[in-house]
């Protein structure tokens, strides 16, 4: 802002000079900084959910089965959570975390492949690796067009199951990663000034 300020030079006699100075609210800085915090501890805080420990969700109807996959999925670094129906997936809240389903055709609490559309519809975006005791070709290629990222007949492969889960942890970091971006362009976009998104 250009101001005009008015001085006494030594011998008395006024002077003009010109001044530029840059003025600026200091409440608007304020709440400029204010609200640039709190965006970046909003991106940081989705960022980070893709960093966070992955969380295994195992549903199975066979208690013992249930025991054997947490230990040998445990032992490579997941958190694992044993389950004994899909209804008790459906009664927690959405994990902020890379995360994934391993999931028993026959659970206790009804029809897998129903229970596999129902996580499609309500949990898009968390893969699930299907487990069955017995299973034929119609039922595999049903789930895998219901979005099963694999299809395993116990007895089950270790390794194999092992592998499965790892890249389906890495699809839910990666849609984690995306989806933290999106929300970070629509939220500058949303800030932007009529003019800017003129420009734009």
């Amino acid at each position: 802002m250009l101001e005009r300020t008015c001085e006494r030079r030594l011998d008395g006699e006024p002077r003009q000079e010109l001044h530029w100075r840059a003025r600026a609210d200091a409440r608007g800085i304020g709440d400029l900084v204010a609200r640039g915090r709190r965006r970046a501890s909003h991106f940081g805080a989705i960022a980070d959910s893709a960093q966070a420990a992955p969380i295994v969700f195992v549903i199975d109807r066979d208690p013992a089965a249930r025991t054997l996959l947490e230990a040998s999925l445990r032992g490579r670094g997941w958190r694992v959570e044993p389950l004994g129906a899909v209804a008790d997936l459906f009664a927690r809240p959405r994990a902020f975390a890379p995360a994934c389903v391993v999931l028993d055709v026959a659970p206790p609490d009804g029809d897998g492949l129903a229970l596999l559309r129902r996580l499609a519809e309500e949990r898009a975006g968390l893969p699930v690796v299907v487990t069955a005791a017995v299973a034929d070709v119609p039922m595999c290629v049903e789930a895998m067009k219901l979005g099963a990222l694999d299809f395993f007949v116990k007895p089950l492969c270790e390794s194999a199951l092992v592998a499965s889960v790892g890249h389906a942890i890495e699809r839910s970091r990666t849609s984690l990663r995306d989806a933290a971006q999106m929300t970070m362009l629509r939220e500058r976009q949303a800030s932007l000034s009529p003019r800017e998104r003129d420009v734009m």
